[in-house]
């Protein structure tokens, strides 16, 4: 080759190259705000759901309290009317 064809070669090699560099550096930067702008949103998502979790687990367990109440007094008054009738478990 000679020193014309390397020159314009090489004249049009490394443009590219450093507008290929830059590109990735710029999309790079963009692609961690990305990343952080994700972290962020998924945190509030994660402390939202735990709320409303904590929320699901407290009425779920006065609920159970209550039907644990109701099945214990359905059984005293099952039991009044077996020894009503005359019909003693066990």
């Amino acid at each position: 080759m000679t020193e014309t064809q390397l020159l314009s070669l090489a004249l049009t090699i490394v443009p590219t190259m450093t507008v290929v560099l830059i590109g990735i550096l710029i999309n790079n930067s963009r692609l961690g705000d990305l990343k952080d702008l994700l972290r962020t949103e998924v945190g509030s998502v994660r402390s939202e759901i735990a709320g409303t979790r904590d929320v699901l687990r407290a009425e779920m367990d006065k609920n159970h309290s209550e039907m644990l109440h109701r099945f214990a007094d359905l059984d005293t008054r099952m039991t009044r009317l077996e020894n009503g009738l005359g019909m003693n478990r066990g």
